[in-house]
């Protein structure tokens, strides 16, 4: 969380294990010293008109001096300055979109008739011909 001049207001034990910093090395200081180098750093992918980019790529620097490339989305606060900052590493984000567009196609494929076609469960079938809520297996709801 950042207020409107992008001061570090609260940090979370996500970025906290992301940049191997803690909240009280953090909070106060502007989000500017988390840059590994310089602005020139930052790459937008919306226009800025706050002063706190909407969208984009960021290199930070980690505890250990090494940089992670991040993707990063803030949005401003209904009723106050505060902007609210989320940020994934950019890699993991092109692993997870990888991984959705394989699911994706593999679910909009219509079964081929072949006995080698790959058959997907649904998220709960029964694992035996009774079929009792007992022989279910289920994914776990999200929370």
């Amino acid at each position: 969380m950042l207020d409107g001049d992008g001061t570090v207001l609260r940090w979370s034990c996500a970025a906290a294990d992301l940049l191997g910093l803690a909240a009280d090395e953090v909070c106060g200081h502007p989000v500017r010293e988390l840059l590994a180098d310089d602005a020139d750093r930052v790459r937008t992918t919306a226009p800025c008109t706050t002063g706190i980019p909407s969208t984009g790529r960021a290199l930070l620097r980690h505890r250990s001096g090494r940089p992670v490339d991040v993707t990063f989305w803030t949005m401003r606060l209904e009723d106050c300055s505060d902007v609210l900052a989320l940020a994934a590493p950019t890699q993991r984000l092109k692993e997870w979109e990888h991984g959705v567009s394989f699911l994706s196609s593999l679910l909009s494929q219509e079964r081929s008739g072949s006995a080698s076609a790959t058959r997907i469960r649904p998220w709960c079938e029964p694992t035996s011909s009774r079929g009792s809520s007992a022989d279910r297996r289920c994914l776990p709801a999200a929370s």
